[in-house]
């Protein structure tokens, strides 16, 4: 436990002296901070989707990945999203997710692809429905991938 904070001081002793070299290394800081802040890949797109979404109609179920541990994906997009939209949270790609799906006329796969886990899924789901024979792909830009329940006034 001394140890860390030995070497804190005996750094910042050393800065003292050296104000050039304090400077570098708070202007190093300061830009790591600024990188981290402005980089997309540290913002959270669950804000745009979520508004992609609710422009949709009412009676379309959103699927949206479970990501690494069910919060950070799931968790900004349920707190964009208005009360009345049907949202359905999944880990996996597969007839669960074509079954819980069956009733509804259109289906939006969020593509929110921010950790390893989300990365793996939303292709896996976008695959599962258009190989699915009662689904067919409808343009939504780059946020959302919809499909329109062609069976449904088979049910």
């Amino acid at each position: 436990m001394a140890r860390p904070a030995l070497c804190r001081l005996a750094l910042a002793a050393t800065l003292r002296d050296r104000p050039r070299v304090l400077a570098a290394l708070l202007a190093v800081g300061a830009a790591s901070v600024a990188g981290l802040a402005l980089s997309p890949a540290t913002m959270q797109p669950a804000g745009r989707t979520a508004r992609a979404a609710a422009a949709l109609p009412a009676d379309t179920l959103v699927v949206l990945p479970f990501g690494n541990d069910g919060v950070g994906v799931p968790g900004p997009f349920v707190a964009a999203s208005p009360p009345q939209m049907r949202i359905l949270v999944a880990r996996a790609a597969g007839p669960a997710v074509l079954a819980a799906a069956r009733p509804y006329p259109r289906v939006a796969v969020a593509r929110i692809e921010v950790d390893g886990a989300s990365r793996a899924l939303v292709p896996r789901l976008d695959a599962l429905f258009k190989a699915a024979p009662c689904w067919h792909s409808v343009p939504a830009g780059p946020l959302l991938a919809v499909f329109a329940n062609t069976c449904r006034e088979r049910i």
